[in-house]
């Protein structure tokens, strides 16, 4: 892991970590950058479905044959 130096508004910092359930600065951004990657990757998801990516699924042939 790379060590590096940062200004934080500690004010955002305290905030975040009652949201987070943190104790440490470090496991705060850890913990919020883990955050934004997930809320990312669930946006992502959401635009797939809404596209119809997983229509077929609901398809009862196709699940038929996924579980067989």
């Amino acid at each position: 892991m790379a060590k590096t130096s940062i200004d934080i508004s500690m004010d955002k910092a305290r905030i975040a970590q009652e949201v987070l359930g943190t104790t440490t600065l470090k496991a705060t951004v850890d913990a919020a950058l883990d955050a934004v990657i997930r809320e990312a990757a669930r946006e992502k998801f959401i635009t797939r479905a809404k596209s119809g990516a997983f229509a077929e699924l609901l398809d009862p042939g196709v699940e038929q044959k996924i579980w067989s």
